[in-house]
């Protein structure tokens, strides 16, 4: 299928984003952050974090638009045709995004962001279609979970895309085009300044969204392939996860406690309680099962430990600090957290399609995940270490790029097979 091709393509297009990072670390000697440490290192400094923001926002979107394209692809709501050339824009858009943000130029950039927009905005819609004629045709009691899973993930798919739009929108309003910072020239780099607060916390209502959103989608569809639940059920998953992130979206955004607690809160338990549930169902024959609630546990572990490092810090508001002086711990914390998951969520999306198209066996979902694990795991050892060189980060680091291109060119194998 071209559609498997494209995903190879996009995936191996990830693995170069993530090289050109590393080499401006390597030139720059910047192992966490972007922040500029000797005074001639600004503008490498400022490569370094453009190419930084080209590399997390595709981690951000393409994982997540890929597992929809999956989820639609096998609940009806799209034909092999449709699929191929809603990923094939979406490619284009993602090149378009690459270079806007690489070579400043505002215009690329807005055309790749509205091109990922209109590709979550057309998904939705098809799921959501898709869904309201199989029920006209159907009741939940008599259908199958996966047909039902388009209109299920419909709901999350609507408040990715509005969350999205909000921070772009108010990126346009206060002005600040790229970055988590206004302007100096506008004299509003203070954290309290409203403004900024409006930025930051933008910000941070989507990339929180991001962090957890796919592991959930990962487990609830597989749950639905593996009959573990029913359609009723599936529906009703995905309704109160889309309430839970509303709720945390807001919570933000506002700056108000009480929805942001119970938003992360819910979630959590969301994320271990559907782990314990898939992880006893698949000890005996389904080793991706396995694995997805594996890393559902070390998502919410590394959570938490940005949670116990805000309380011994004092830093409850949103937003990620300068990765120097008090906040090092912190934003180390962060990165090890935001790493994991931009990586994990590739590989498991690209895992799932592999299982789905029989180009990967219960051994060799054993051998790669259980590889993954290892090397994921090393690599959170290493960064809490230090922010410089050191043997666990080193071999996470390699561990990791070696497997992404190994199931990139699985895919391309699989594609061209079938």
């Amino acid at each position: 299928q071209i559609f498997l091709l494209e995903v190879g393509g996009l995936f191996l297009f990830f693995l170069f984003l993530s090289i050109k990072v590393a080499m401006s670390r390597v030139s720059t000697l910047i192992g966490v952050g972007s922040a500029a440490k000797r005074p001639n290192q600004e503008k490498a400094a400022q490569l370094l974090h453009r190419r930084s923001r080209a590399q997390g926002n595709f981690a951000e979107y393409v994982p997540f638009t890929l597992m929809v394209v999956h989820i639609h692809l096998q609940g009806g709501a799209l034909e092999n045709s449709q699929a191929a050339q809603l990923t094939g824009f979406l490619a284009v858009g993602r090149l378009v995004h690459f270079l806007g943000i690489t070579t400043s130029a505002l215009p690329l950039q807005v055309l790749g962001a509205s091109a990922q927009y209109m590709t979550l905005a057309v998904l939705a819609y098809c799921g959501i279609k898709a869904g309201m004629q199989t029920l006209v045709e159907d009741t939940l009691t008599t259908l199958p979970a996966t047909q039902i899973m388009p209109l299920a993930v419909s709901g999350i798919v609507a408040v990715f895309l509005g969350l999205s739009v909000y921070a772009s929108l108010t990126r346009i309003r206060l002005g600040a085009t790229f970055g988590e910072t206004l302007s100096r020239s506008k004299s509003k780099t203070d954290d309290k300044h409203p403004d900024q607060e409006a930025l930051t916390n933008a910000i941070r209502a989507h990339g929180n969204f991001v962090e957890y959103v796919l592991f959930v989608m990962l487990t609830l569809n597989h749950c639905a392939t593996r009959h573990l639940l029913t359609a009723q059920q599936v529906c009703i998953a995905g309704a109160i996860f889309a309430l839970l992130r509303v709720s945390q979206g807001v919570g933000i955004i506002c700056g108000v406690i009480p929805p942001r607690a119970v938003g992360t809160l819910s979630t959590f338990a969301l994320l271990l309680g559907s782990a314990g549930y898939l992880g006893y169902n698949s000890m005996e024959d389904d080793r991706l099962g396995l694995f997805l609630s594996l890393f559902n546990v070390l998502v919410c572990v590394l959570a938490f430990n940005v949670i116990r490092v805000r309380i011994l810090t004092q830093t409850i508001a949103p937003g990620c600090p300068d990765a120097a002086g008090a906040g090092a711990t912190l934003f180390r914390a962060q990165r090890v957290m935001g790493n994991c998951v931009e990586y994990s969520q590739a590989v498991l999306v690209a895992v799932v399609l592999l299982v789905h198209q029989q180009a990967l066996g219960e051994l060799g979902v054993t051998a790669v995940l259980g590889f993954f694990f290892v090397v994921r795991v090393l690599h959170a050892i290493g960064l809490c270490m230090t922010e410089g060189k050191s043997t666990p980060r080193g071999l996470g680091i390699v561990g990791t790029w070696a497997l992404l291109f190994a199931v990139s060119c699985l895919l391309l194998k699989a594609g061209i097979e079938s």
